[in-house]
């Protein structure tokens, strides 16, 4: 049996014990039996001469945790070289079981090795490593565009949104007054230098003032069907498709968990994948918490539909959860490049649901924002500060922030958002990273240092892989645990 680095096996009257090697060989030598020990075989007595090192390593290595404050145990496990030979062979033994019970224990830290001395844990285990399901995640989710297609709020249809979206992904030129195409697949990242998207060439030419982005939503709704567009038209049909409600008919459920297109036609208002994440989380007994972050005022709906339907109520995820949904979401304010102010609100009862006008809780201090972030629990939310990042240009240092602490081995967040950009000022995430020398100040990363946490703790979400793939959201999290793990082992944070 594996235990700890240790392998005790049982053979009739005899007790083989092979451990993991320390520096000078094994701590009990395979093939000794307590027969033969006990009987002072002379044979026997020098095969144990070269436990006396390793014993005493691996016994410091169990003092250096300090595990149990069992002082007891530890003393007669880290004997020392002088007095180890005086002894009687029979404490010899008990000595070396004593080292090997402690050795045991370091079974329960083996995925959180930054408890104790790397030298310390490799005379034991070998390579260090971490257990990514040991590190709570807290999966922040942008809403239109990433969990789902269209908003309940802005009264624009499933079919404007996804042709909105299409233009967003589309990539081409301005050649001669004309626009022209570079390629028909759609992508979220240009395929060559010096393109733009659809959606940004009509963003310059027809917004002024924020009034002029009712005509955008109109020029861009009808997208696929234009003869521009028309190119598209197979990639809106195919997802358009996969975003049908399935399922039969309940007024009543229905109401709740989906969004009527312009004939009627039902489709899922929260995609099926942000189910399954949580359901496969869940069942794998993953500590997790889930942020909504918007700019917009669906926050309520989303979170109301999430509850009602993680109860039990959606025909694909049949099976109940026990995640505490928060219905009404906090704010965070941005009142200049450094500062900030995060407010939750009351519940008005057991529902969830809170009254806008009572303060739970006033923060001022990012050090104190990033802790109740990583401390919070089941679904919760927040409307980010729209007027701060319009008012900056879009830039990303004046978005939504996101605070990491590269020391906190504990915590793991990711952010999914269509608007988040490795490569452009425009983007919609403001990373903050606390300072190593003061951890209560934090800074914003430049654009170089965000790109290297693209896919590990920030993720451009892609609405057309996301309703393609209900294993969107789950493989992007598994992607990121696994670069997010290079990166803290490897030193580049």
């Amino acid at each position: 049996m594996r235990d700890g680095g240790v392998q005790v096996v049982h053979n009739g009257p005899e007790r083989l014990v092979k451990a993991a090697r320390g520096k000078n060989g094994c701590l009990v030598q395979k093939g000794i039996s307590r027969d033969k020990v006990n009987g002072h075989d002379a044979e026997a007595s020098k095969n144990l001469e070269p436990t006396k090192a390793a014993t005493k390593d691996v016994a410091q290595a169990v003092e250096d945790l300090d595990l149990d404050g069992d002082l007891d145990e530890k003393s007669d496990a880290s004997s020392s070289n002088d007095s180890f030979a005086s002894l009687p062979k029979k404490e010899i033994i008990q000595n070396q079981e004593r080292t090997i019970k402690a050795c045991r224990k370091l079974q329960r830290v083996r995925s959180i090795p930054m408890q104790m001395n790397p030298r310390a844990y490799q005379v034991l285990h070998g390579p260090i490593h971490i257990d990514n399901r040991k590190r709570k995640l807290i999966i922040h989710l942008d809403i239109r565009n990433t969990i789902l297609v269209a908003d309940s709020i802005t009264n624009v249809s499933v079919e404007e949104a996804l042709n909105s979206f299409l233009t967003s992904v589309t990539w081409g030129s301005e050649e001669n007054s004309q626009w022209t195409w570079f390629s028909n697949i759609p992508s979220l990242k240009s395929p060559q230098p010096g393109l733009k998207t659809y959606y940004k060439y009509l963003e310059a030419k027809l917004v002024k003032n924020p009034q002029d982005r009712v005509n955008l939503r109109l020029q861009t709704g009808d997208f696929a069907h234009t003869s521009l567009g028309r190119i598209f038209q197979k990639d809106f049909k195919i997802h358009l498709a996969r975003l049908a409600w399935q399922f039969d008919t309940c007024t009543s459920r229905d109401k709740v968990l989906t969004m009527s297109g312009r004939d009627g036609t039902p489709y899922h208002y929260i995609l099926p994948g942000v189910y399954k994440l949580l359901h496969h989380l869940t069942a794998m007994r993953r500590d997790f918490a889930v942020v909504i972050r918007t700019y917009g005022r669906d926050g309520p709906n989303v979170m109301s539909s999430l509850n009602y339907g993680l109860l039990g109520n959606h025909p694909a995820f049949k099976t109940p959860l026990r995640l505490k949904v928060h219905k009404t979401p906090g704010i965070i304010k941005r009142k200049g490049s450094n500062s900030f102010e995060l407010q939750t609100y009351k519940a008005r009862d057991g529902t969830g649901s809170g009254n806008c006008s009572e303060i739970h809780q006033l923060l001022t201090h990012e050090r104190d924002m990033y802790r109740m972030m990583c401390a919070t629990q089941g679904i919760s939310g927040y409307v980010d500060d729209f007027y701060h990042w319009q008012g900056n240009g879009y830039i990303h240092t004046a978005g939504k922030p996101l605070w990491l602490d590269t020391s906190d081995t504990r915590h793991h967040h990711i952010f999914f958002d269509d608007n988040f950009r490795a490569d452009d000022e425009d983007s919609i995430v403001d990373v903050r990273v606390f300072n190593k020398d003061n951890g209560h100040e934090a800074r914003s990363l430049g654009l170089s240092e965000v790109a290297l946490l693209e896919n590990a703790c920030l993720v451009q979400a892609d609405l057309l892989e996301s309703i393609a793939d209900e294993d969107y959201f789950l493989r992007m999290v598994r992607e990121c645990e696994q670069k997010y793990t290079h990166l803290l082992w490897s030193n580049q944070l």
